[in-house]
């Protein structure tokens, strides 16, 4: 019997809102510990830069739509959360704002808030082991963030209008069957693949050009009407494309991977101006910065036009009836490389070819080796640390003033809510094709399949049950990696592994069903499979919860030893 109660679920859950609730700023520091006067001398060495970084971040968060108050609450959420789990890094904080002069807040604005987001992986053709289309993304959001999973039917619309977020648009006659993932609450997914095999994901990127709000839609309805709409990733490019000529994304700009079983494309969208390429036989990865230039194969009619008429490209930089699109619409808002990205690249290169399943759930587990501090924090920008694949808040340089961002994000304000990798097969059955999804932080969560063959996924994950229960291990192992992270693992890599070879039997067996044309038979097969294999990975979840609370009772325990002053005999009694 497992001895992790509901009533123990519910108190952590309200311990994790206690976390993130709102406090009042602690501004006076403690002028006596070394970490506020480490600080201090912090703060007279690198004042002038100090005073630029803050500056430029408020600059760059305003223009991306956060008003003063917002970024105001997310620092008083990430100062509870240090006092947490880093208290003398607060410490630290003080001591740099008294030194500067620049109030404490902005200095932990500066320290708690990173602007990165999702990252994603994509393969086809022969850079894969099996010669199959492949989109893995770690979605990042806010920590208060957990992920569903859904399967939507095979529908003939009687309404004559989709209903968007924010706006309707003309319904279409028929609308696919797929499977996704998605925030719970919201509206739409972020990832998914259909009953074509047809498979998105989505990455958010800034862009100087104006975005129509609520006239325009949600990132999470671009997947959606793709996903219902598209039988082949170029059909998906020209759906994307029609969406945002007609419409536009509504807060930000986008990039889109979009595949199907023989190609995937990387489709670009800073505003109602967009470009795609189609790629065969390789791997990309993406990590929320425009990087067409001019080798893209299909844009919008306007791409050259409206960046003349906004005088951001001149007649002579443009080439062959093409400009540099990364170059031109970034508009100073692109990133320089981040340890992610580096990071990203590096993993790629070194199974080029050879790319499975496993591999990319590998590259999203991933919390980095050597990597160089880009970010620039001060006197460690440029230096080259070793993290050793320990998450920066439980690592020796958490108390550093730099900054690394893994893939697999452990942060304060953000984290990787969910992770997925789908897989577009040529050589199976549409109801084969897969997306496995990992319901929270993929490093300490269970991937499980969810088939397209499937006729329903169980409620605890299409609602927030299973996905709380995994986002509570991550909570209670958050700064404390090295402590819990083999309890973890040692559950969940033996499921993982068995789940593989059984999944590989399973497919087997549905594809000689479907062969015979007993699809009713093969999907009950999927459906059972897909269940069975979700519910058994959530036992498992309150199971860690567990072992990790044994642990901890165990780390801290010890024993008082008696001391006999000479001359004294112990006392019995």
């Amino acid at each position: 019997m497992m001895k992790f109660s509901n009533k123990v679920i519910i108190c952590l859950s309200v311990s994790l809102l206690l976390i993130l609730g709102l406090v009042s700023f602690s501004v006076a520091g403690n002028i006596n510990s070394e970490a506020f006067k480490e600080g201090v001398m912090h703060g007279e060495i690198f004042k002038v830069k100090i005073e630029t970084a803050v500056n430029n971040l408020l600059n760059e968060l305003e223009s991306d739509g956060y008003s003063l108050q917002e970024l105001f609450v997310l620092a008083q959420e990430n100062e509870k959360l240090y006092l947490e789990v880093l208290p003398e890094k607060v410490e630290w904080m003080k001591g740099v704002s008294e030194a500067t002069g620049i109030p404490y807040e902005e200095i932990l604005i500066l320290n708690g808030i990173s602007k990165e987001g999702c990252t994603g992986f994509a393969a086809t053709g022969l850079a894969t082991r099996d010669g199959v289309t492949m989109i893995a993304k770690n979605r990042d959001l806010s920590s208060q963030s957990l992920t569903r999973v859904q399967v939507m039917e095979h529908r003939y619309p009687k309404e004559e209008s989709y209903s968007a977020a924010y706006i309707e648009i003309p319904q279409v006659k028929e609308t696919y069957k797929y499977v996704a993932s998605g925030t719970v609450g919201r509206w739409g997914f972020g990832q998914g693949i259909n009953e074509f095999q047809v498979q998105v994901s989505d990455y958010a990127v800034s862009s100087d050009i104006e975005h129509p709000g609520r006239l325009g839609f949600h990132d999470n309805d671009f997947i959606r009407i793709v996903l219902e709409r598209a039988k082949t990733a170029r059909e998906a490019v020209e759906i994307l494309g029609y969406l945002a000529e007609n419409w536009g994304p509504a807060w930000n700009g986008f990039l889109f991977l979009v595949g199907d079983p023989n190609e995937f494309w990387l489709v670009e969208m800073p505003g109602n101006v967009w470009a795609a390429k189609r790629y065969e036989n390789t791997a990309i990865i993406t990590a929320n910065q425009l990087q067409l230039e001019y080798d893209y194969d299909l844009a919008s009619p306007d791409v050259i036009s409206f960046a003349l008429e906004q005088g951001w490209v001149k007649e002579d930089q443009i080439k062959d009836g093409k400009l540099n699109f990364r170059e031109v619409y970034s508009r100073g808002q692109k990133y320089s490389p981040s340890s992610r990205t580096l990071r990203s690249l590096e993993l790629l290169e070194s199974k080029m070819g050879d790319f499975t399943i496993q591999d990319f759930i590998a590259f999203e587990r991933d919390h980095c080796d050597e990597v160089p501090t880009l970010e620039g924090k001060l006197e460690f920008e440029g230096e080259i640390v070793n993290m050793e694949q320990v998450p920066f808040f439980s690592s020796k340089y958490r108390n550093k003033n730099i900054s690394v961002r893994a893939i697999c994000t452990h942060g304060l304000s953000g984290r990787t809510t969910s992770s997925t990798v789908i897989v577009s097969d040529p050589n199976k059955f549409n109801e084969l094709g897969v997306m496995w999804t990992a319901s929270a932080q993929p490093c300490q969560s269970i991937f499980v399949p969810f088939y397209l063959g499937i006729t329903s996924v169980p409620e605890k994950w299409t609602n927030e049950v299973a996905p709380e229960a995994f986002n509570l291990v991550r909570v209670k192992a958050f700064g404390r990696y090295t402590l819990f992270q083999d309890v973890i693992r040692a559950l969940f890599d033996p499921f993982e592994e068995i789940t593989f070879q059984e999944a590989l039997m399973v497919e087997k067996k549905v594809a000689a069903e479907l062969k015979k044309g007993n699809s009713d038979i093969a999907m009950k097969i999927l459906t059972d499979f897909c269940t069975e294999r979700a519910m058994r990975a959530l036992d498992l979840a309150y199971i860690a919860l567990d072992r990790m609370l044994d642990k901890a009772i165990v780390s801290e325990a010890w024993e008082r030893e008696e001391v006999v002053p000479a001359g004294f005999e112990k006392i019995k009694y």
